[in-house]
């Protein structure tokens, strides 16, 4: 299982609108957080869904292999309780959508481009930034 985070701090739910051009997602479990939605998908049998983002610009982000969601009713940090606006007993987890995948494949394909180290730091691309920090903060040894 894997959960499509909707931030709308971020306005990854027009992001969203956006992508879908007037389709639904699949009626699947959704939570709702303290800033937006989870959308809760089956992982696919052909690769594993991570923690990406749907693109190098995309305020959507997937949580997959190694991540983890705070579960309804825990509380958000903005001080909202996350929670379910249907029971989350009403629809089976739905597989993701073939134009999601096909974006999600695409970033287990990307090249990661060699990290800047000099004096002003890590220099990460726009958009990419939790992807880059996930990556840094589960190295097992020194950064670099």
């Amino acid at each position: 299982m894997f959960v499509l985070d909707i931030d709308c701090r971020h306005e990854a739910d027009v992001e969203l609108r956006d992508l879908l051009n007037g389709e639904r997602l699949p009626e699947t479990v959704v939570a709702k957080t303290g800033n937006g939605w989870h959308y809760y998908f089956r992982q696919p049998e052909d690769f594993e869904v991570r923690n990406w983002s749907l693109g190098p610009d995309s305020h959507l982000h997937t949580r997959g292999v190694g991540g983890y969601v705070g579960l309804p009713p825990s509380p958000h940090r903005s001080g909202v309780a996350y929670r379910w606006p249907r029971s989350p007993f009403e629809h089976e987890i739905a597989p993701a959508p073939d134009w999601m995948l096909d974006r999600l494949r695409n970033r287990t394909r990307e090249k990661i481009a060699p990290h800047d180290t000099g004096d002003a730091g890590y220099l990460i691309p726009g958009g990419q930034r939790y992807d880059h920090m996930m990556r840094f903060a589960g190295r097992s040894g020194p950064a670099g």
